[in-house]
């Protein structure tokens, strides 16, 4: 028996004490790893917030932030803004230039107002004068006329009224001569009715009475 003990090599078994401590050691690892179960219900179980699934991470960056090519497509960068605000001369005008334009294609206030002077408001137009319709009716209720040019005036012919002298002449043409009778009233005390003719020969002045004409 000794024999038989003396020739095992007991290098390659453990003793009692060490397999105690083996048993030991693998119970403490055992006791801080997960079991299958244990990661798929932190993995899965949507209570959990110490993971979260590749299908979540890609939701939340899709709406909530942006690729670098997607920033290109909305944004400029730094480098492109000031290429953008870079003064450029050959896309502005000059004050030169500037006053030019407005000396050729637009007028001053002081222009403009001078420009106004010569022309009437419709305010002013119709406050001055009688549009074409309102002087026809007011010849039509004093004047009218007929085929043969003849005018007759409905109520009287004020004629010359404030004036210091005033006449009224009416000619005729007849064989190469020219005349007229006048009638004028002049001054506060005189009163005239004048025959003038450029004939030669007698020239004869009538008074008639009951429609002798």
């Amino acid at each position: 028996m000794d024999l038989i003990i003396s020739n095992i090599d007991l290098s390659n078994y453990y003793t009692k004490t060490e397999i105690d401590d083996l048993d030991n050691e693998l119970s403490t690892l055992i006791l801080n790893t997960y079991t299958k179960t244990e990661i798929d219900t932190l993995l899965f179980n949507s209570s959990s917030q110490a993971f979260s699934a590749i299908s979540l991470i890609n939701l939340e960056l899709e709406l909530n932030y942006k690729t670098a090519a997607q920033l290109a497509e909305t944004y400029y960068n730094k480098t492109e803004v000031d290429n953008l605000i870079t003064f450029d001369p050959t896309v502005v005008y000059t004050k030169t230039e500037i006053n030019s334009i407005l000396n050729n294609n637009y007028s001053s206030i002081e222009d403009r107002d001078q420009l106004f002077l010569a022309y009437s408001s419709t305010n002013q137009i119709n406050e001055a004068y009688y549009d074409k319709t309102e002087t026809n009716n007011l010849l039509a209720n004093k004047v009218s006329t007929t085929g043969t040019g003849d005018v007759a005036i409905s109520g009287n012919l004020d004629v010359g009224v404030g004036a210091s002298a005033t006449s009224i002449k009416a000619y005729s043409n007849h064989l190469g001569n020219t005349s007229f009778i006048e009638l004028e009233s002049q001054w506060r005390d005189q009163g005239f009715l004048n025959f003038g003719t450029n004939y030669s020969g007698a020239a004869y002045l009538f008074l008639t009475v009951k429609d002798y004409l």
